[in-house]
């Protein structure tokens, strides 16, 4: 009988084997073209390039070998000038920070809209992190503590090749403030909504640093 050819000595490898070491070579080489976009300080957040108040939390996660993150937002303010709020497709800021509102900036950046087609929607969106995971067991318990948190909104998409880990909250404001060219609530009541904004967004914050606490035993 012919003999085994060289290299052949090791006998066949098991399918599932093979199939989880190519698994992990895609993920690590995912990771490290998404780690080399963040030195270069991008990001696919709207934005394009990471917020001040969570930079220092995304490094940390991505010095981990086991996950990196793909879009990170720490939370934002916001209003949007929208022709079509029914497909919510399309749309300027012409207001937003991820700090604390300003009412007077919110109401001044009103005045400068001249298209009466178009809707006015003051916003506050909450924190959201996108992340991959090497494993389902690791995104599993990552989510369990995220929603101890208070990110009870978080869930996992995952594939014969890729787990990926979404987190999120509820904490959010969407009301429409002008439209058809007419302002919609007085500037005292902007004044009162931007206030409400502000609370969340504290409490948004305090919601991320207990993120961070709930995630530290997992890495040690």
């Amino acid at each position: 009988a012919a003999g085994r050819g060289r290299g052949d000595d090791r006998g066949p490898q098991n399918p599932q084997t093979v199939q989880t070491i190519c698994r992990e070579d895609a993920f690590n080489l995912r990771r490290k073209k998404a780690l080399s976009s963040l030195l270069d300080g991008s990001d696919r957040s709207p934005k394009g390039f990471l917020d001040d108040r969570i930079e220092e939390f995304v490094a940390d996660l991505n010095s981990k070998d086991d996950v990196f993150t793909t879009s990170t937002c720490s939370g934002r303010i916001s209003v949007m000038v929208q022709k079509d709020i029914i497909k919510a497709k399309g749309g300027r800021w012409i207001y937003s920070t991820h700090d604390l509102a300003n009412s007077n900036e919110i109401i001044n950046s009103l005045k400068n809209i001249t298209d009466k087609t178009c809707t006015v929607t003051f916003r506050l969106e909450p924190f959201v992190m996108a992340m991959e995971c090497r494993n389902l067991g690791l995104a599993s318990s990552l989510m369990g503590a995220a929603i101890s948190a208070g990110f009870r909104e978080s869930g996992i998409s995952y594939s014969t090749d890729r787990v990926v880990l979404t987190i999120r909250t509820s904490i959010r404001i969407e009301t429409p403030i002008m439209s058809s060219g007419q302002q919609l609530v007085p500037d005292e009541s902007i004044g009162i909504l931007t206030d409400l904004a502000n609370k969340k967004m504290k409490e948004n914050w305090r919601r991320i640093r207990a993120l961070r606490e709930a995630w530290t035993p997992i890495w040690h």
